[in-house]
């Protein structure tokens, strides 16, 4: 079914029984399967193939000229496959030179104002949080979860079952089947996902084992990598996690422990050093600690709820006029001296702990 107000090029092609809604535009040499459904004021670009049985939302643009200033209207694809929802205003392009293709893999969930960038290859199940921002040429593996509002830099690439927290964003390839945050930060594995997808314990031990020496022991990835090969058991999802490592060439996301391991390494190796590293930390965190409350409390505003709990009263009997307060501060016995005088010269000298 096609809505007469939809505008449909003359060289697209639509199935029968797909539906199109109105003021839909369909670009030339598109093609619409079985069972797809566009709503109201989408948009599909040329050269645009989407399979069976996807529903593109309410001003979802699938398909349109990629961002780049090199394009020049040259002919390039979005080839989009089954199952997949769209939904508000979410922005898929095509690629950016000439036969160059973005690639969506089946069954995958854009949400409302995500986006991908040209020549970006979607795998298959994936999730793309509202907000969410592929750059161009990324790579996303089956199963992956990318949160709300993350960002993901040009040439990146996103393991298996991997997932971004939201906020996050990298600029290193994120390995499969862990968890990251913050800045390129890996955290911890995917373990509620690895369970969901019908990874057993004896999977799953494996692939923990590996990751504590890859991402959390602070040895160099090169370092981690052949102990892993050389130590643990490597089954087909380590190799797995291996074989990513390696073929990273815009490096990989470190430990959230990696910068403490460097700390203590280099403590350890200062000449003369007769305490350990984790105490000389503690000694360091708890100096700062100390500058940090008498910094504080020397510094107070004066309009702090602190401050106006010391102010003395004002007498009755006195005028504004007749009195002026000033206020010292008293290193040795860390309280705070009013000192009051009046135009009689009678001094009250009053101390408030």
């Amino acid at each position: 079914m096609i809505d007469p107000t939809a505008r449909i090029d003359a060289t697209a092609t639509i199935a029968a029984d797909a539906e199109i809604g109105p003021n839909v535009i369909v670009g030339a040499q598109s093609t619409i399967g079985s069972g797809t459904k566009v709503m109201a004021n989408a948009v599909i670009g040329p050269w645009t193939t989407i399979g069976e049985n996807n529903i593109i939302h309410f001003g979802a643009i699938v398909g349109h000229d990629p961002q780049d200033f090199g394009y020049h209207g040259e002919e390039c694809y979005l080839v989009m496959g089954n199952g997949n929802i769209v939904r508000e205003y979410a922005t898929l392009h095509r690629g950016n030179r000439p036969g160059t293709t973005t690639t969506v893999g089946d069954n995958n969930f854009f949400m409302v104002q995500s986006h991908v960038a040209h020549n970006c290859i979607i795998g298959n199940s994936i999730i793309l949080a509202g907000g969410a921002l592929l750059a161009g040429h990324v790579e996303v593996a089956d199963r992956a979860i990318i949160s709300g509002n993350c960002v993901v830099h040009q040439f990146c690439r996103i393991g298996r079952f991997a997932m971004l927290r939201g906020l996050s964003r990298t600029s290193r390839d994120v390995p499969p089947f862990c968890i990251m945050d913050g800045t390129h930060t890996v955290r911890t594995l995917n373990l509620v996902g690895l369970r969901r997808n019908g990874f057993d314990p004896k999977r799953v031990r494996a692939v923990k084992n590996a990751f504590k020496t890859l991402f959390l022991s602070g040895l160099a990835m090169p370092t981690a990598v052949a102990k892993v090969e050389a130590e643990l058991e490597v089954t087909a999802d380590v190799q797995e996690l291996l074989d990513f490592i390696k073929s990273a060439k815009r490096g990989v996301c470190f430990g959230k422990s990696a910068g403490v391991a460097a700390l203590r390494c280099q403590k350890m190796s200062s000449v003369g050093s007769t305490t350990s590293p984790r105490c000389e930390e503690q000694k360091v965190s708890g100096r700062h600690r100390t500058a940090r409350r008498t910094f504080a409390a020397k510094y107070r505003p004066r309009d702090s709820k602190w401050f106006r709990a010391t102010r003395m009263p004002v007498h009755s009997g006195s005028s504004c006029s007749q009195q002026r307060a000033s206020v010292a501060w008293d290193k040795n016995r860390n309280s705070i001296t009013r000192q009051r005088t009046s135009r009689t010269n009678a001094s009250n000298s009053i101390t408030v702990d």
